[in-house]
């Protein structure tokens, strides 16, 4: 189970990959052969956008444990090509979503440590408020989650029909 600072990082993750992959009218700072690799080469793109995950994972973990972090990578990394596979609008929404998502966790864990301190809160009240915290915090997960595969099935769907016979789920995913 992925705890509450490990989502918080999933969100934060993925928002920064697009911001960076956003910032992309940079590449003229790096040399030519290299801009020509990651040009046309899925791969390359792939490799390179799967060690940033990985690297930016590694910097956020206060543990650093290296196989945690290599586990939650590929679990950023297989969101984010999830949310690559939406229509415009629904991706759009997506990251709208996981930025909302990620500022009201932020807030909750600072209302969280201001709680800790709180001498007039007992230890139940503190647990019933973390408890429905946590609550809201999985349904608005769940809402991400269903909302992502609803829209991956409505683009999944255009696209077989698109290419037909040509369409296979590998190239789908990571094209």
């Amino acid at each position: 189970m992925i705890n509450k600072n490990d989502r918080l990082n999933v969100a934060f993750v993925i928002l920064l990959v697009y911001f960076t992959i956003f910032n992309n009218y940079n590449a003229q700072i790096i040399s030519k052969q290299f801009q020509r690799l990651l040009k046309g080469n899925r791969i390359a793109e792939h490799i390179i956008t799967f060690i940033t995950i990985l690297l930016i994972a590694i910097q956020l973990d206060n543990e650093v444990n290296i196989s945690k972090d290599i586990m939650l990578s590929i679990i950023i990394y297989f969101i984010f090509i999830a949310t690559t596979k939406l229509e415009i609008q629904w991706n759009l929404l997506m990251i709208v979503l996981i930025f909302v998502y990620y500022i009201y966790s932020k807030y909750n864990l600072r209302k969280e440590h201001k709680m800790n301190e709180d001498l007039y809160l007992t230890d139940f009240e503190k647990n019933v408020i973390k408890e429905n915290n946590e609550k809201y915090n999985n349904l608005i997960v769940g809402g991400i989650i269903a909302f992502l595969i609803m829209g991956m099935i409505v683009y999944t769907y255009k696209k077989k029909c698109e290419y037909n016979i040509g369409f296979t789920n590998i190239k789908f995913l990571f094209k």
